[in-house]
């Protein structure tokens, strides 16, 4: 179903199918903007009467403890190793095992833990605000794919609050992969019985949705600020999004097509010109990934002799193991090691005010304004 012209097309993908066509990542343009603001005109027209909602906040998941990372990881790659499934689950294990105690010291780190699921918390919690501030009597819950609470408790959760007519899967996950946003809507599903399925619809992706690319601007802005008029004459923009094997790509997965449209949409809004580069971080196991890789692209920019660069978190919400240790620490070394003499990181969108704004309107779009679609 084709939707007016002055409606924002960047929420949903149709998941039906590995190869199907992905609609919707174009840049925002005035158009899209018009229906942005028209959204939040007809929600105020129609909450008065909304039904209850409820809406599963899908994340990755993290371990929140050192005992907890060995686990973690043997989900997350029984769910991505491009091996045939009689082996995926002996190699998840065996890389798990052995990937562990390389990891622990990271956590250690940050406490003894990945701060995820308490940011994660904190975007529910503001965007259960956000929503109650328009007038809808919605409830957010936090679901997470590989460490708890996971689909199983987060439904038993909405379970405890009755009346709700509609469910919504939002993952936070701006670009739609099969390894994160449909592994995540699957799992909620299969946790679901018949009832609960026949209301569950899935936001699917919003690579480009003007407010999320608005917050991420701000993001970026904020990095830039912290270079000089004259360093900013000479400073390159790294984009680093989280890596995905190549076989999911060939299979079909928008993932890197997605990403690149984002930053696209992103370099279009910031004022000025700046060089930029894509790359991909990450990369766990023996077989083929996304490329450039993050931080072999720092080196060689370093050796080219480039001095000031920004680092920019384009696939990740809020900060967690890959943005406080793999950029900030890592990455940062990598870059003064390379010849860097000032390197920067971007802050993620988090809960910003904008982006909270932008997850309650791709909500509202979703139920009010364009045809949902039913989990597969």
């Amino acid at each position: 179903m084709d939707l007016p012209a002055v409606l924002p097309r960047c929420h949903h993908v149709n998941m039906t199918g590995g190869t199907s066509p992905h609609r919707g990542c174009v840049p925002p343009s005035d158009g899209c903007n018009r229906g942005f603001r028209q959204s939040r005109l007809l929600l105020r027209q129609t909450s008065r009467t909304a039904q209850k909602i409820q809406v599963f906040l899908l994340q990755l998941g993290a371990p929140n403890n050192v005992a907890a990372i060995e686990p973690f990881l043997q989900n997350l790659l029984e769910d991505v190793l491009p091996v045939p499934g009689f082996l995926r689950g002996w190699l998840a294990r065996r890389i798990a095992k052995s990937r562990a105690p390389k990891v622990a010291p990271l956590y250690e780190k940050l406490g003894g833990g990945s701060p995820l699921l308490r940011n994660t918390e904190h975007q529910a919690t503001a965007l259960e605000q956000e929503l109650a501030n328009r007038g809808l009597d919605a409830r957010v819950v936090v679901c997470m794919r590989y460490a708890p609470p996971r689909a199983e408790a987060a439904v038993r959760t909405a379970r405890s609050s009755l009346g709700a007519a509609s469910w919504v899967a939002l993952p936070l996950y701006p670009q739609y992969s099969f390894t994160t946003t449909r592994s995540s809507i699957h799992e909620l599903k299969c946790m679901c019985d018949k009832n609960e399925q026949s209301k569950l619809t899935a936001i699917e992706e919003y690579c480009v949705h003007p407010g999320y690319i608005a917050a991420m601007v701000e993001c970026v802005s904020e990095g830039l600020a912290r270079f000089s008029e004259s360093e900013q004459t000479n400073l390159h923009l790294l984009f680093s999004a989280h890596g995905l094997p190549e076989k999911f790509v060939r299979a079909g997965d928008p993932y890197p097509e997605q990403t690149r449209r984002t930053v696209a949409a992103i370099l279009k809004a910031l004022p000025g010109v700046f060089q930029s580069h894509l790359t991909f971080q990450s990369r766990v196991g023996p077989t083929r990934w996304l490329t450039p890789e993050t931080a072999a692209t720092v080196h060689g920019l370093g050796a080219s002799g480039v001095k000031n660069l920004l680092v920019i978190p384009v696939s990740f919400v809020s900060d967690h193991l890959e943005t406080l240790h793999e950029l900030d620490i890592d990455l940062a070394e990598t870059a003064r090691a390379s010849g860097i003499t000032h390197f920067e990181r971007a802050p993620t969108v988090g809960t910003k005010p904008t982006f909270i704004a932008a997850l309650a309107d791709i909500v509202v779009d979703h139920l009010y304004l364009n045809d949902k679609h039913q989990c597969p």
